[in-house]
């Protein structure tokens, strides 16, 4: 998996590449904790180029989730793949995430 970070405003853009799995989630995990901190707490997460998804990787988002919350933020993912959002919901996790369609309305979630 490749994870690309850009900084926007006040909003980390990240995009990773690839199949979301255990390894990956890791991978992404590792990636980003060290930048999401107290003053750079706000993520967007674009989830059009991740082609497959399983629950291990879905954990990673969650570890990313909590640590963004901690840092008194929040990570939302944009356009996901209607099959991506029917893992989140047969999985019973979807409550946790905040999904919208697309990169303006991140910027209007998060005030970016």
């Amino acid at each position: 998996m490749e994870v690309k970070v850009e900084k926007e405003g006040g909003v980390l853009v990240v995009s990773p590449i690839g199949k979301l799995d255990g390894e990956n989630g890791v991978l992404l995990e590792q990636t980003l904790m060290p930048d999401i901190t107290g003053t750079n707490n706000k993520v967007a997460m674009n989830m059009e180029n991740v082609n497959g998804v399983t629950n291990d990787g879905i954990r990673g988002l969650l570890t990313l989730i909590q640590r963004a919350t901690m840092m008194r933020g929040q990570l939302v993912l944009y356009n996901a793949s209607e099959s991506f959002i029917q893992v989140l919901q047969q999985s019973g996790l979807d409550s946790f995430f905040t999904v919208v369609g697309d990169k303006n309305e991140v910027f209007e979630r998060l005030g970016g």
